[in-house]
């Protein structure tokens, strides 16, 4: 009966290092490790200063980019490769 009692502290002891081995292991798996992150190259789309984005989808590795208000000189569609960020083309109406 006596060795029962330092035995069951070193297997409590174990379980709670091992948890935190597999705690460390799994981090890297799931967290959000910022060494992984995507290069993204920054672009300008040449907007006037009464322009403004009013929505950026993401599609596969391009973004399109519609710009507003309605007007003539703002209202585009701007489709942006992410990778290198080229505007591939635009559309205006």
């Amino acid at each position: 009966m006596a060795i029962l009692k330092p035995l069951v502290i070193f297997m409590a002891i174990l379980i709670f290092v091992l948890f935190g081995v597999v705690v460390w292991r799994l981090v890297p798996i799931f967290g959000n490790d910022p060494s992984q992150t995507a290069d993204f190259a920054p672009f300008s789309l040449g907007l006037a200063p009464s322009c403004q984005i009013t929505s950026a989808t993401l599609d596969g590795n391009r973004l399109v980019v519609i710009t507003g208000p309605a007007t003539a000189t703002c209202n585009a569609v701007y489709i942006v490769d992410i990778a290198d960020g080229t505007v591939i083309g635009n559309v205006k109406p």
